[in-house]
């Protein structure tokens, strides 16, 4: 077993505040899987090693 950097990534994080409670929200974002991590069976198989992701959500305070 190796150490070191299994990802490498960049995220971008909004934020709108609506009113005085009610905020959304949304992330979009990249990593690459590296390494030892990008040869595991699992990503070769069934992933990749280019991640991605997104979301929106919607945050009411009380």
């Amino acid at each position: 077993m190796s150490s070191g950097f299994s990802d490498s990534g960049i995220n971008f994080i909004t934020r709108y505040q609506l009113d005085k409670r009610i905020r959304i929200e949304s992330i979009v974002g990249y990593s690459r899987i590296l390494g030892s991590a990008a040869d595991s069976p699992i990503v070769k198989l069934e992933g990749n090693t280019n991640q991605g992701i997104f979301g929106v959500g919607l945050r009411y305070s009380f």
